[in-house]
Order: C-alpha cells, then sequence, then structure tokens
C-alpha cells in the first residue's frame, strides 16, 4: 500500500478515462462527520481504488477501504477498537433517477461532472460500515459500574432490625427517614 495520502478532489473527466488506480491514506481525524461517532480520531483509511468505465459505459469505483477505528462499546461504555474492510463497488451517476435503475450490487454517487471529493465518499462508506451498536464480544467488556448485590438489610433495615441502612441500597436512606417519622 502507498502511504501518500490520496487527494482531495479528483477531475472526474480524466479519472475514468485514464482507467486510474488510487491508492493512498487518509487520516481519520480529517473526517469530522465520523469523528463524530468514534471514542477518538486516531488512525489512517487505507485506500486502493480502480476509476474506470465497464461495458455499459457507467463509471465505476471498485476497490477496497480498511482502517481501524476506535468506537465506545455501548455495553461497558469502554472504547473498543472497531476493524473495518469494506468492498467497494460505486458508480459515479448525474441524477438520484439514473442512480435507481442501477444494479442493486452498485451504489450510487450523485455528481456531475464536477470534482469528486474522495475523502467524503469514503467517509460515507465507512459510516455506513458501522454498526448501528457497538459492544464487545460477550465476556469482554468490563462492568461500567460495580454492581452491588442484595446484603442483609438492603430493603432499608439493618441485620439487627434497628433502622440502620443497608449499605446496598441507595434507597435505605428514605426508608429509615419513612420509619422515623412514625413516632
Amino acid at each position: 500500500m502507498n502511504d501518500s495520502l490520496i487527494p482531495e478532489s479528483l477531475d472526474a473527466r480524466k479519472i475514468f478515462a485514464r482507467d486510474a488506480v488510487v491508492q493512498g491514506v487518509w487520516p481519520v481525524s480529517r473526517m469530522q462527520r465520523l469523528n463524530g461517532l468514534l471514542a477518538d480520531d486516531s488512525g489512517e483509511v487505507e485506500v486502493d481504488l480502480r476509476f474506470h468505465v465497464d461495458e455499459q459505459h457507467r463509471r465505476l469505483i471498485t476497490g477496497r477501504v480498511r482502517t481501524q477505528v476506535n468506537v465506545t462499546c455501548q455495553r461497558c461504555l469502554a472504547p473498543m477498537p472497531l476493524p473495518l474492510d469494506e468492498a467497494l463497488q460505486m458508480a459515479v451517476v448525474a441524477s438520484e433517477a439514473i442512480g435507481l435503475r442501477l444494479p442493486e450490487e452498485i451504489d450510487p454517487w450523485i455528481a456531475g461532472d464536477e470534482p469528486l471529493p474522495l475523502p467524503q465518499l469514503l467517509e460515507e462508506q465507512l459510516i455506513l460500515a458501522l454498526p448501528l451498536v457497538s459492544r464487545h464480544d460477550e465476556g469482554l467488556c468490563r462492568p461500567a459500574v460495580e454492581s452491588v448485590g442484595p446484603e442483609p438489610g438492603a430493603n432499608g433495615v439493618g441485620e439487627s432490625g434497628q433502622g440502620k441502612p443497608g449499605k446496598g441500597n441507595p434507597f435505605a436512606v428514605l426508608a429509615s427517614l419513612k420509619s422515623g417519622d412514625r413516632k
């Protein structure tokens, strides 16, 4: 993989006519919308894309986009690494109507002959690749808070029955106040 930065934009007319390959990286830190969904902005996106015209005269972008991002586990709230490796098969189309006529396996990217914002295209793909809910595999989560099991006196009365609040029940203090009002 070429470690050079990919261009911020590509000339849509020239890139497809040349049957060009673009390889390089793009910092995750420069993808603001994606960063809003991550635990931090570390890492780089590895890009390996081919821009070509197929037999039906469609302008296609095919290849792979890879990265590892850090997301927040929604079970334990700890950061967790999430590898993303997405195959890309996309057609650059002039309108949404043309995009609707594409085969299901080809995603549309609506653009005319203006420069293609390659990092924006990659960011969209990575956002779509994120899971709806990020979670560690079962058994790998650290508890977000220490769980407190029932202890003697958890009903608000101490072991001696004297109205001492149990340590495990945060509402035990309320129970002791309530019993104190009945004098």
